[in-house]
């Protein structure tokens, strides 16, 4: 949660400390946080429905698919995920077949499970455990929880580090801009 906090900021100060003035600033950086960064981190849209161009290079470039992956990997890999009756899918089987046989190639294929595998009114629910929900944000192993914590430990110090560089780059007329 510390490295949340200071990747957010360290982008803030980034495009402050290149901005001409302070409105300008406060403009840009909730459209590079907010409509830029998150918007292709995996969550708002899962990885697999992202499109092909932003899904294979902005969502790696993106510092909150990493900071995503290590918040949530680790805490919800192994939680036991039971649905409540609105959440489970209802279907009725084919006459003559239960819902098991029904529905045995899918599950053995996919996630999520039967309620009542003898029951010819099937109720499925489609993860059965917090790691089934984790591959939609494409964390496919528990390491890559502790993986993408180190990504955004190097997010935070790059930031940094492109702070001090915005302030190096900055001309003698944007450092005496004043906002009206």
């Amino acid at each position: 949660m510390i490295f949340y906090e200071f990747l957010y900021t360290s982008i803030g100060q980034a495009i402050a400390a290149y901005a001409p003035n302070e409105y300008f600033a406060a403009i840009t950086n909730p459209i590079i946080i907010g409509a830029g960064l998150v918007s292709f981190c995996g969550v708002v849209v899962p990885y697999d429905a992202l499109t092909p161009f932003w899904r294979y290079w902005m969502y790696y470039l993106d510092p909150f698919t990493y900071l995503v992956g290590g918040l949530l990997g680790e805490v919800i890999w192994d939680v036991k995920v039971e649905c409540e009756p609105s959440e489970l899918i209802k279907f009725a089987a084919p006459a003559g077949q239960t819902c098991g046989r029904y529905m045995a190639d899918f599950i053995s294929a996919q996630t999520g499970y039967l309620v009542d595998s003898s029951a010819t009114q099937c109720e499925f629910c489609q993860y059965s455990t917090g790691a089934d929900y984790a591959k939609t944000f494409n964390l496919r192993e528990k390491y890559y929880a502790w993986r993408d914590t180190g990504i955004t430990a190097l997010f935070c110090i790059s930031s940094y580090a492109m702070v001090v560089i915005m302030m190096k780059m900055r001309s003698k007329a944007t450092k005496s801009a004043k906002s009206d």
